[in-house]
């Protein structure tokens, strides 16, 4: 059965973004290199999964403090308490952040390189002006 493909069945069902067969992550920290199925080259370059990180980190920052302030303000715990709360939650967090931001970036830079290989075939650059 072909899996559908759009973003979400894509980073949340661990599919290569060049051919949607392949699994990208063989563990619970380890990535393939390529693709299983069609070879795709997951990691290109050092500092390619930047962009990853920031993800990541957006994502853990922008659910962990609600969860500090209602616990400080609605569940009146103690500073410290709520804080070590937080931070659990960002511990437990970090191995689905982990596969979600590496996917998510995956299948956003794919999708770029797509649009942007399009437009070239029309005889646009890719900042819409007319090749030359």
């Amino acid at each position: 059965m072909a899996t559908r493909r759009n973003f979400f069945n894509g980073v949340f069902g661990n599919r290569c973004p060049s051919c949607w067969e392949g699994a990208v992550f063989r563990g619970f920290y380890s990535m393939n290199e390529r693709c299983p199925s069609c070879g795709f080259e997951f990691v290109r370059e050092n500092g390619y999964f930047l962009g990853a990180m920031v993800i990541s980190y957006f994502v853990a920052g922008f659910s962990a403090v609600p969860t500090l302030v209602i616990l400080l303000f609605v569940s009146r715990w103690e500073v410290m308490s709520a804080t070590a709360m937080s931070c659990l939650q960002i511990v437990l967090l970090n191995p689905p952040l982990f596969h979600f931001a590496r996917l998510a970036w995956l299948h956003m830079d794919r999708e770029v390189a797509r649009v942007a290989f399009e437009k070239d075939k029309q005889g646009k650059s890719t900042d819409g002006r007319e090749g030359l």
